[in-house]
């Protein structure tokens, strides 16, 4: 029977300080409104811009040339990524060219350079009938150093017979 006692004395005690404590303390806390202050700080005089998007610049144009020829022939095609080159150099005043000039392995390699080198300045010609600024080009022949296919077919031949722009 003391233990009931006991146990009903201190449940009145705890309820009684509970009570006090969440109506006096917890009850008025809550019902304060929250002080801010604005400091100059957190004040904006104008809104924080968006991000740019960052467009990847195009991919490697190539031109596909002829056996021993260093005249560009161009397609419809190349016209438009040549348009796609003008508009990246317009929007990335920064940005650079650079035109390789690539042969097949027939011939002699001082031969192949000069022919890389002709080729490499013939793309650059064409661009520049389309508009792009030939002070961002820069030429350069790899001849037949660089294949990207076997010189051993004809297929293999004429995918080598190529100029590569790149944008730098």
């Amino acid at each position: 029977m003391r233990i009931l006692i006991t146990g009903i004395l201190v449940f009145l005690v705890w309820a009684a300080f509970s009570s006090w404590f969440y109506v006096c303390k917890i009850k008025p806390a809550c019902e304060k409104p929250a002080e801010t202050t604005i400091t100059a700080d957190t004040l904006s005089p104008s809104p924080i811009p968006p991000p740019e998007i960052q467009i990847p610049p195009p991919q490697a144009m190539m031109l596909y040339f002829d056996f021993d020829r260093a005249m560009v022939k161009a397609s419809d095609d190349d016209d438009q990524k040549a348009k796609v080159l003008y508009d990246w150099l317009s929007a990335h005043p920064d940005a650079n060219l650079t035109i390789t000039g690539h042969t097949d392995s027939k011939g002699s390699d001082s031969y192949n350079q000069k022919l890389g080198l002709k080729r490499a300045n013939s793309t650059r010609e064409y661009l520049t009938k389309k508009g792009l600024p030939t002070e961002k080009m820069q030429v350069l022949s790899k001849g037949e150093s660089e294949p990207v296919a076997e010189n051993n077919s004809e297929s293999g031949r004429a995918k080598n017979r190529r100029t590569e722009i790149t944008i730098k």
